[in-house]
């Protein structure tokens, strides 16, 4: 039986001036339910349309057009540096990656969906923006927006930092955007139609699944951004 629970929402408005209010009721969301509704968070409601339109003209794009913005990045080992994974990566599957190329060990099949997956740092990204040509201006709409949900993240983690009595830093020296290889990421998701389809029962939309946390990097946190003007965090 399905159960409900209320995801607790918490408002970053004045934020230095709550910090501390706002740190416990996080602490008591992380803790007592595992998931949070962040509300006045400063990104506005139009640029969090705008990015799932971005996403949208992205996924329309022809599949050899979106090939050529791939990450070669195997999900279950994004947590290793690029130049690490590339070397446990054969050509095959690196084409394999985008359109339903996540398998679950949950489930054994692909999940019908395909993924966009930006960072910030040069290293992992040359060469692969999509032009452009076939979409003007995403690259630089992309990046305001990645940062506005990094300067988010940061307030949250400083948070938790200051909950377990470490630096204010200490998270967020695991998720330096500014380094080359920082492995912040976002990522973009395009499920498929199903109206009117008659689906097999091996049929899953996204199989059962946790985060990317891992002892490579186990200081990770979700922001899914939701419209008009939430963030979902976990």
């Amino acid at each position: 039986m399905a159960s409900s629970r209320i995801f607790p929402r918490i408002s970053l408005k004045d934020f230095e001036s709550r910090k501390e209010e706002v740190t416990k009721q996080l602490v008591d969301a992380a803790t007592g339910v595992g998931f949070f509704i962040i509300a006045d968070h400063g990104i506005p409601p139009e640029q969090i349309s705008h990015m799932f339109q971005l996403s949208q003209k992205y996924f329309a794009l022809p599949d050899g057009t979106k090939n050529q913005s791939l990450l070669f990045l195997v999900h279950s080992e994004l947590t290793l540096p690029r130049r690490q994974v590339q070397k446990r990566i054969c050509p095959r599957e690196k084409r394999r990656l985008g359109k339903q190329a996540q398998i679950r060990p949950s489930t054994g099949t692909p999940d019908q969906k395909e993924s966009l997956q930006l960072q910030f740092g040069k290293e992992n990204m040359e060469g692969k923006w999509p032009s452009d040509e076939d979409l003007p201006r995403f690259k630089n709409d992309a990046m305001d927006f990645m940062q506005k949900c990094q300067d988010v993240s940061l307030k949250i983690m400083s948070c938790f930092a200051d909950a377990l009595d470490l630096p204010a830093d200490y998270f967020a020296k695991a998720h330096d955007v500014t380094k080359e290889d920082c492995l912040t990421v976002l990522r973009c998701l395009h499920y498929h139609d199903i109206t009117g389809q008659t689906l097999p029962e091996s049929y899953w939309r996204a199989g059962a699944h946790t985060g990317k946390n891992s002892p490579h990097s186990p200081h990770n946190n979700h922001l899914l951004a939701t419209e008009p003007s939430q963030i979902l965090m976990s």
